[in-house]
């Protein structure tokens, strides 16, 4: 028995040391814990105690009492004040030092004065239980949401230790005058495992709360680089406006003052400050729309249009361009490319404008040609840009979406940001962008987008009841029915929505989600398919067949009549 309590205590010793060794890597490091180096130096003690008390009968016992008792007072008063320290106080916590010197001359007078055994195993017993399990009461009351695990553990080793060593102060004073530390019973080498392996749960507990700390720190940090990127953007936002206001003052004033009589110096210093201004009104919007982006605050604008007539405006804005550089200027459009779609014309015509724009820019002579092509049925839209210039390296085209990246022969113009917002508007409209390249041939960029394909209901005569108690509501549907060939009546509420179901055939009832009643006294008289317009979603209006988001736009009503009249069974 003398011999396995013997090795439990050096194989103790030996984890502790590999414990200890990586505390000591791992508190080089500038992100570890407060408390954690002295959590780590507390094992270095406790390795040392360990190994002397290991080594009993080998090392002289004048030694072994001294220092092995010392190391192990040291080593439980460095861990009640890295818990300290890691609760958050910063005051050194003198009783637990001075109680350990107490403690250290009781076991040297009976160690060396008086030899009795039983004493000294008591009195070092209880010093350290009882700062184990200040040290536990210490980090119990730091128990939070993200350490419950790693300051569970760790508490819950450091409270068996402390039951281990009151236990075995009641067992080693019942027992008769021992001559040595490893007795020969059954009870004490169960308490001296419970010590051992106590020890290497809360070695193991420390690396827990360490690295939950470090989880803490990055989820801190990744919050206020949010933060901060917001109020970037949203700064952004604030001055690229304010900025704006009085530049698009200074071009209209240019623009009339240009519409004067003025002599030749005059009108080209006139038209050099509207070109400026243009210039810098251009990279304002870059920056507006790039804060918008990044703020996730842009947001599409749907309305029906015409992809050959956004094509043919993109030409005529570039034409003069294209004109002072002697470079044709052509395009497009495919014969299955539909006429009238649904979608952003705005974002497409930008998009397009900044691609035909940088292809006149980087050709010096030949043609800059647009196409428009249905890539995929019903209204997936390709649109490319090919141009006679220099052509771009692979390298080149492996940075080109990203931000601030410009070409090398155009880095004297721009600031970089008109591809990556290009992109940014691609993605949104549900497409994707690239180029194919080859230096000395040319360039084409190309980009799919995905619209709606508007329905004609004006041979279907479709009458729409809409029923909602905000006037500006029923107005703005009313127009985007009309808009559909739809013919539309109007009601502020239940009684106005039934009077009209009553005297009138209906074919759909778009009405607010709120007006659940409403809804109930239609179905019971009458089978329209009926829309519920809220933001709340269906749960608000069960009688609905279903729902679309206000504000409406033209697609989700073209869709919410595909859906629930035309296609219905």
């Amino acid at each position: 028995m003398q011999l396995d309590i013997r090795t439990v205590i050096l194989v103790g010793m030996a984890t502790a040391m590999l414990f200890s060794a990586l505390g000591v890597i791992v508190a080089r490091g500038r992100h570890s814990c407060p408390g954690f180096g002295l959590w780590t130096c507390a094992g270095l003690c406790s390795t040392f105690a360990l190994l002397l008390l290991g080594l009993d009968g080998i090392v002289p016992w004048q030694i072994a009492i001294f220092a092995g008792n010392a190391l192990a007072i040291a080593s439980c008063s460095l861990m009640v004040e890295g818990a300290r320290r890691f609760r958050g106080k910063t005051t050194f916590w003198w009783p637990g030092p001075a109680a350990g010197v107490v403690t250290l001359a009781i076991i040297s007078f009976y160690g060396y004065a008086v030899f009795n055994m039983n004493v000294r195993i008591a009195a070092i017993s209880l010093y350290l239980g009882v700062a184990v399990f200040i040290a536990g009461g210490h980090l119990f009351s730091v128990i939070r949401l993200g350490y419950r695990l790693s300051l569970g553990f760790t508490v819950g080793a450091m409270f068996l230790f402390s039951v281990t060593q009151f236990a075995r102060i009641v067992y080693v004073l019942l027992l008769p005058p021992l001559s040595s530390y490893f007795v020969p019973s059954p009870m004490f080498s169960v308490l001296m495992v419970g010590t051992v392996l106590s020890v290497f749960a809360w070695s193991f507990g420390f690396f827990l709360i360490n690295q939950d700390h470090l989880v803490e720190g990055l989820r801190r940090a990744e919050s206020r680089a949010t933060h901060a990127d917001h109020a970037k953007s949203d700064f952004l936002a604030n001055i690229s406006h304010e900025i704006r206001t009085p530049m698009n003052g200074i071009i209209g004033l240019t623009e009339l003052l240009l519409d004067t009589p003025l002599d030749y110096t005059q009108r080209d210093y006139a038209e050099t400050v509207k070109e400026s201004g243009q210039a810098l009104l251009n990279i304002i919007n870059e920056l507006l729309d790039l804060s918008k982006i990044e703020a996730g605050k842009i947001e599409l604008v749907e309305g029906p249009f015409e992809p050959r007539q956004v094509v043919a405006r993109t030409i005529e804005l570039l034409s003069w361009k294209a004109k002072n550089k002697g470079i044709k200027l052509t395009f497009s459009v495919h014969a299955d490319v539909p006429r009238t779609l649904i979608g952003d014309s705005g974002r497409l015509r930008q998009v397009l404008t900044n691609l035909a724009a940088n292809a006149l820019k980087f050709t010096s002579r030949g043609e800059v040609a647009i196409g428009v092509s249905l890539d995929e049925k019903p209204a997936v839209l390709r649109f490319t840009v090919t141009d006679t210039g220099p052509g771009i390296s692979k390298i080149e085209q492996e940075r080109l979406f990203q931000r601030f990246e410009q070409l090398k022969e155009g880095r004297q113009n721009g600031t970089g940001l008109g591809l990556a917002i290009s992109k940014e508007l691609v993605q949104l409209m549900g497409g994707r962008i690239g180029v194919t390249s080859q230096e000395g041939k040319g360039s084409t960029f190309w980009f799919t987008a995905a619209f709606q394909k508007q329905s004609t209901f004006e041979s279907l005569s479709l009458r729409v009841l809409v029923v909602d108690d905000s006037l500006s509501n029923q107005n703005a549907t009313a127009t985007l029915l009309s808009t559909m060939g739809c013919e539309t009546r109007l009601a502020d509420d239940g009684l106005a929505a039934m009077t009209w179901i009553s005297r009138e055939p209906f074919d759909l009832v778009l009405m607010d989600g709120q007006m659940s009643l409403t809804a109930k006294a239609i179905r019971r008289m009458s089978a329209i398919p009926i829309i519920a317009m809220t933001d709340q979603g269906r749960g608000k209006c069960r009688e609905a067949d279903g729902h679309i988001a206000k504000p409406v736009s033209l697609g989700s009503i073209t869709e919410a009549v595909n859906n629930y009249v035309l296609n219905r069974a």
